[in-house]
């Protein structure tokens, strides 16, 4: 899975960057994150397009499932599945905020900015912040294109978002980290069908109860059954725990990874 995300250059996309104080460095960041994903439909698409296919895909192959035993009381099949959307969007917003960063590291952008006096972690605030805005934008997307298909208005619509934002953070952190380490966007990139994989190897898809054999242990013990689970019954522990855990992880990896970069 390719995510384009084409900068256009860092100057020319917002201008220059100030170098004293902390709050007019982090706006012009965040404004040339946001400017630079505008102005870009291919970083943003697909990452509406592709998991609305696949709720389309999965719906009509296991909508009957609703009406088995041990599925979610209550729930149709398209209800069920509208935390998996939501998650798959967030996943395709860090790994877009991850190829930002690796294109800065190819350009020497980075460099530049590592040669000003202005605090480290402000050099990943940017993209972080995009992630953010992108995960939220698609999910209040999904939760009306659901309800207009049938699918109901999900219980806690602020948990549900809290959620994709701490998530898109998360994997944004874990996409960063590869892209600093590798240097490599097709690298960085193939982090995308992991992690895919892996939510398929959750309940974000389909209950584990229904499931068989090591596929449903997997399942059961997924952080990212915890997190679905969470948000699909409105428990704010596992929904906002388990992301903002994921996401202390993974920002700790990427601050290390921007310290060995600049060491080198």
């Amino acid at each position: 899975m390719t995510v384009p995300v084409s900068t256009t250059g860092p100057v020319s996309t917002t201008g220059p960057v100030p170098t004293t104080g902390s709050v007019p460095v982090t706006v012009a960041l965040v404004r040339r994150s946001l400017v630079a994903l505008l102005r870009q439909p291919a970083a943003w698409l697909p990452g509406v397009a592709l998991p609305l296919v696949i709720a389309a895909v999965f719906t009509a192959n296991y909508h009957s499932a609703a009406s088995l035993p041990g599925f979610p009381a209550r729930l149709s099949y398209l209800r069920y599945v509208l935390p998996a959307v939501v998650l798959v969007g967030g996943l395709y917003a860090g790994i877009a905020a991850g190829s930002f960063v690796t294109d800065d590291l190819a350009t020497r952008f980075q460099r530049r900015l590592l040669l000003t006096p202005v605090p480290r972690a402000l050099i990943v605030i940017g993209p972080l912040v995009a992630a953010v805005v992108q995960a939220l934008l698609q999910a209040c997307l999904f939760v009306v294109v659901f309800w207009l298909a049938g699918g109901g208005w999900p219980a806690d619509v602020p948990l549900l978002l809290a959620a994709a934002a701490l998530f898109a953070v998360a994997i944004a952190g874990l996409a960063i980290t590869v892209g600093l380490r590798t240097g490599d966007n097709e690298v960085m990139q193939s982090a995308f069908g992991v992690l895919l994989i892996a939510m398929f190897a959750s309940s974000a898809f389909f209950p584990p109860t229904l499931m068989r054999g090591w596929f449903a242990s997997v399942a059961a013990r997924s952080p990212l059954t915890w997190l679905a689970d969470g948000i699909r019954d409105g428990h704010p522990v596992p929904a906002l725990i388990t992301p903002l855990a994921l996401a202390a992880v993974t920002l700790s990896l990427s601050a290390l990874a921007l310290h060995a970069g600049e060491a080198r």
